[in-house]
């Protein structure tokens, strides 16, 4: 699989460490690639930035000042472009070092599709929230607490979910 990702979207194995931004359609995964990279959205080398489905095949950035390693801005997952049942195999993600799972508002069965092949090909995976400034506010206004308790309770839930998924997958299989 790493030749063919070589040769049809030029994934380069040997000079680089690849680094894929997953998640669904408008989570955010080329505004973190910006702000990894220190551009600003309108910059000329910036990720394309958009509120309808805006990179439709995998792109590749180099970090300016970690040449070695490369920063890789997948389509959205669970689109007509990019349906779930051959993302994984499509965009060649058993070839990447490393997926970073953009999630949006909350996580999806699309996310958890990909962090469960990618655990099959034993590729790490971070999870990401984005637009946590946001969600963060709304928490606030609702719980009424510090923003470090916000924080904290925002967090917990999130591992709560994640513990659940486990589990459920665990006795799924058994």
């Amino acid at each position: 699989m790493k030749a063919r990702a070589e040769q049809e979207i030029q994934l380069d194995t040997t000079l680089y460490y690849n680094i894929a931004a997953v998640g669904i359609s408008g989570s955010g995964k080329s505004s973190l690639i910006n702000a990894i990279l220190g551009y600003k959205d309108k910059d000329r080398k910036a990720a394309k930035v958009g509120e309808v489905e805006t990179t439709s095949r995998p792109t590749a950035y180099v970090h300016p000042n970690l040449e070695s390693m490369m920063i890789w801005d997948m389509p959205g997952v669970g689109t007509q472009r990019s349906p779930r049942e051959t993302y994984f195999e499509k965009n060649f993600l058993c070839a990447f070092d490393l997926l970073v799972i953009v999630l949006g508002n909350r996580l999806m069965q699309d996310d958890i599709d990909i962090a469960s092949k990618a655990k099959e090909h034993r590729i790490p995976v971070l999870f990401v929230r984005s637009k946590s400034d946001q969600a963060i506010a709304s928490k606030e206004a609702r719980y009424q607490g510090t923003r470090e308790f916000t924080w904290a309770k925002a967090a917990g839930e999130f591992t709560l979910e994640l513990l659940s998924i486990k589990k459920r997958r665990e006795r799924q299989y058994s």
